[in-house]
């Protein structure tokens, strides 16, 4: 397959996989190898690539999964606590994998602490992502916003 066609497909997915809402069955391959990590019978987890805003380099990132409240389809609010939800290190090359999540409807929130931690969102609206068991959602690249 030449390149430029690989390149179109590679694009195409990663469209895919940035829309209102992320799941299961938008899956973007990447260095991240799920299969390194062994998930708990019935939970699941969330992998992908984040581009960090300037104003947290050189500061250690999290990525946080924060359970989503309310209606799956219209307006909610997230818990955002690190003692409760499962998080994981943002790497130096900007991937994270957060294992052993529990499935439903999680909001991705990223920062080096909760307090400074902003939610992934997409034209100003905080992105749910829905959680199944027994596999990795892979959301793919996403850019923090400021």
């Amino acid at each position: 397959m030449s390149k430029k066609i690989y390149f179109l497909i590679i694009i195409s997915i990663f469209l895919v996989s940035c829309s209102n809402g992320i799941n299961s069955t938008n899956i973007v391959s990447h260095n991240i190898d799920p299969t390194k990590v062994v998930l708990d019978k019935g939970a699941g987890g969330i992998m992908g690539e984040l581009i960090i805003p300037p104003f947290w380099d050189g500061e250690q990132i999290y990525a946080y999964a924060a359970p989503y409240l309310g209606d799956p389809e219209g307006e909610g609010i997230f818990i955002l606590d690190d003692k409760v939800n499962k998080y994981a290190r943002v790497e130096a090359d900007n991937y994270f994998q957060i294992a052993n999540i529990d499935p439903g409807i999680y909001i991705l929130v990223v920062g080096p602490n909760t307090d400074s931690a902003k939610a992934y969102r997409k034209n100003g609206i905080a992105v749910k992502i829905t959680i199944t068991s027994d596999e990795f959602t892979d959301v793919g690249k996403l850019y923090i916003e400021n």
